[in-house]
């Protein structure tokens, strides 16, 4: 009985390579050239064609392929960051309940492309296809936010993912609903995305994705100090009908208490009336 379970085992084990092998022989035999060295993306329709049935086992053979290439900080380079989108979105398109692509390719392509469409398009993809995910609907929040600027439609999505996270009993999520209304009444940027941005980092598991929210989180904190020092310079020109010489001297005319800490371990200084970071 035992050697009849090992040869059915060992019969599928063969199937199943013979399968991958001669799937691998077809695509390579069809890649569309990407112009980097060492990687190329397959059509998807003959990806879609050879992964019936087998949808999963692909999805995940595309993602190590994403992660050997991407995977290193040293390939995090605009180039190679240039074809994560098109990898991103034939991976989801193989498996598309596969949650963390989406918020992998959501958040780093955001790093590159600046004008955050990508990002957008391949969250919105995520949140059409995976509807119990709050987590997707809340980094399509704080793309709206902090990459598009555009409020409103953050407001909306932190609402759904507050919805959806409430739906699935997740603990202590009630804060979303209250970060919805909070943007919704148009408070500033910096005082909304710090909060947002430090309980991504404290939440996160994954040390790729920890390390881009501490990033942004530091940013976030930079923008903030600008706008704040800024404000208490052109306090001092109206009582002194000058700029100060140092930011020390706000200090000691007791227009600020201290002077905050630069967050990436520089040094906030000031010249011609303007805020400068210098190297420590």
């Amino acid at each position: 009985m035992k050697r009849k379970i090992l040869l059915v085992v060992s019969g599928l084990l063969l199937i199943s390579s013979a399968i991958l092998i001669r799937t691998e022989i077809l695509l390579k035999s069809v890649k569309v050239e990407v112009p980097v060295t060492g990687f190329t993306l397959p059509k998807i329709e003959l990806v879609k064609a050879v992964s019936i049935g087998y949808s999963e086992l692909f999805g995940d053979f595309y993602w190590l392929k994403a992660i050997q290439y991407f995977g290193d900080k040293q390939n995090y380079t605009s180039e190679r960051l240039r074809h994560l989108y098109p990898l991103v979105d034939l991976i989801t398109d193989i498996s598309p309940l596969f949650e963390y692509a989406y918020r992998f390719g959501g958040v780093t392509i955001s790093l590159l492309d600046t004008n955050g469409d990508l990002s957008e398009k391949i969250l919105i993809k995520g949140v059409k296809n995976i509807g119990n995910s709050w987590k997707i609907p809340y980094l399509l929040g704080y793309i709206e936010y902090y990459v598009l600027h555009n409020p409103m439609l953050a407001s909306v999505y932190y609402d759904l993912a507050g919805v959806v996270a409430e739906r699935s009993d997740e603990p202590d999520m009630k804060w979303l609903r209250s970060l919805a209304e909070k943007i919704r009444i148009d408070v500033e940027d910096t005082d909304v995305m710090i909060p947002v941005l430090d309980k991504m980092y404290q939440e996160e598991r994954d040390p790729i994705l920890k390390e881009k929210y501490f990033a942004r989180f530091r940013m976030a904190l930079q923008r903030r100090d600008f706008k704040f020092l800024g404000k208490k310079i052109e306090e001092f020109k109206q009582q002194y009908n000058r700029y100060p010489e140092t930011l020390n001297e706000l200090v000691e005319k007791k227009i600020i208490p201290i002077v905050p800490a630069e967050p990436f371990g520089g040094e906030y200084d000031i010249k011609d009336g303007k805020i400068i970071i210098k190297n420590k």
